[in-house]
């Protein structure tokens, strides 16, 4: 049986469960691309590189220049670089299991290469923290986009993870010191807080963004509070 798609092109027009299910399907090929075809090329690529600095370093018909070994040198640097952030990133985007560790520890090793010169601070209610997994899955991704969003473009330095628990509701709260921006002013294409808003919603919560130019921004992320013999 073939996988349900949209039943419109307009994304705007797109269901929430829609949505979802085309990021899923998207994240499990990027991470099956990575995986099977980018990560091997950039090793034989690094490896290549490292022969051939090596080789020439120790030719003594002085074929190859100092200049040309170092940058040989500095390819096989660059070429391992980029083969980390391609494991960064491939374990960030597959299909996370939630059965040996919370959602929090999951999300803390993925945001610390990116939060490297931020300063991160964490927050949360125990209770937050042990979710079920639908709930884990969004909190999780919520999170690092947020994080990734906070750094890239925010240009923050401070960024701080928080959580409450009321009657009903988790909140969370990721707050953090960057540029701001103005949420209404973003385009239908970017898919970001789409994605986000929708995943909120398909588990009966909700997103709201606070942000303006020129001043911090606030993801607030709120969860239906459930029995707890259904998290973990």
């Amino acid at each position: 049986m073939s996988e349900a798609q949209p039943s419109h092109t307009s994304p705007g027009s797109w269901s929430q469960a829609d949505v979802a299910r085309l990021v899923d399907q998207e994240r499990s090929q990027i991470a099956h691309d990575l995986h099977d075809d980018l990560i091997p090329l950039l090793f034989a690529c690094r490896a290549k590189a490292e022969v051939l600095a090596a080789k020439f370093s120790t030719n003594t018909s002085n074929s190859c220049d100092q200049e040309s070994v170092d940058s040989l040198n500095q390819m096989a640097i660059w070429l391992n670089d980029a083969m980390q952030w391609s494991r960064r990133l491939l374990g960030s985007i597959h299909t996370v299991d939630f059965l040996i560790r919370t959602w929090v520890e999951v999300a803390q090793d993925q945001v610390s290469e990116i939060c490297r010169n931020v300063e991160l601070e964490w927050q949360l209610h125990l209770d937050t923290v042990r979710l079920s997994d639908d709930l884990a899955t969004v909190a999780f991704r919520v999170c690092i986009e947020s994080i990734r969003n906070s750094v890239r473009h925010g240009k923050a330095k401070r960024i701080v993870i928080a959580s409450c628990v009321s009657e009903g509701w988790h909140s969370i709260t990721i707050s953090d010191d960057g540029v701001g921006f103005d949420p209404e002013a973003v385009s239908g294409d970017h898919f970001g807080l789409l994605i986000m808003r929708s995943r909120a919603e398909l588990v009966g919560g909700k997103l709201v963004v606070h942000s303006s130019p020129g001043n911090p921004t606030s993801v607030e992320l709120q969860l239906p509070r459930r029995d707890d013999s259904n998290s973990r």
